[in-house]
């Protein structure tokens, strides 16, 4: 505000001292020519024209990007996260090591916000069931961790693969359904199972190409192979 009103007043100034020597130059020329009674006053409603129409861009024409003071300027949304864009799929009595291990490596190479594990992920408090319903639905990528249990079968019990409830089961169903990138990891030697051993829902599973996840010393070796794969599917 300071600033304007100096420039306001550097504009009058301008326009009074216009003013002041046209009127003293057209009083000299009355007073040169005392007969004539009729006083020219064009000059200076010339200057006065020049002043004001100065004054109207300087002060009330609104420039390109012009905001009232009055109004707050409003910022563009930051972009939002990713967030947890990459899921772990485990049976925890199948490969829950392996699955921790893989996790700690992706956390480092991707950052936490971006890897998704049950019980590293899902906050105290919070309903088991739905965050990882929450994540399934909003993540870009998926890894499927099979070891040689992952069917769940044991001796004389029914497979855990074949449970409506098989929560294993609900995730490769819910992510093969969608159309997201979906990677099996294989560890402990372990193979994709036949397609007529898969419960119908989670059959398309056989059709997806995996990797095998070695321990050591290839452990860093594949891990990062599969980092790599991931940089490029979620670019």
């Amino acid at each position: 505000m300071t600033r304007v009103l100096t420039k306001l007043c550097v504009h009058l100034s301008v326009f009074l001292f216009v003013l002041n020597v046209l009127g003293t130059g057209t009083a000299a020329a009355q007073r040169a020519e005392p007969a004539s009674n009729n006083w020219n006053g064009l000059p200076v409603l010339i200057a006065a024209g020049v002043v004001m129409t100065l004054l109207y861009f300087a002060f009330f024409r609104r420039k390109p990007g012009y905001r009232p003071s009055s109004r707050p300027s409003m910022k563009e949304p930051a972009a939002e996260a990713p967030g947890e864009d990459i899921f772990i799929s485990y049976r925890r009595e199948d490969s829950a090591d392996i699955a921790g291990r893989l996790y700690d490596f992706l956390t480092a190479k991707f950052g936490k916000e971006r890897v998704f594990k049950d019980v590293d992920s899902v906050k105290l408090g919070f309903s088991f069931a739905d965050q990882i319903h929450a994540n399934l639905r909003n993540c870009r990528l998926a890894l499927v961790i099979i070891g040689p249990d992952w069917l769940g079968s044991s001796a004389g019990t029914a497979r855990r693969i074949d449970g409506a409830d098989d929560f294993v089961r609900i995730e490769v169903r819910e992510l093969l359904s969608k159309g997201i990138p979906v990677i099996p990891v294989f560890v402990r030697g372990a193979t994709m199972p036949g397609e007529e051993h898969l419960p119908a829902d989670i059959r398309d599973l056989v059709k997806r190409n995996g990797i095998q996840l070695r321990p050591d010393p290839d452990f860093h070796n594949d891990a990062a192979r599969l980092a790599k794969a991931i940089s490029e599917l979620s670019s």
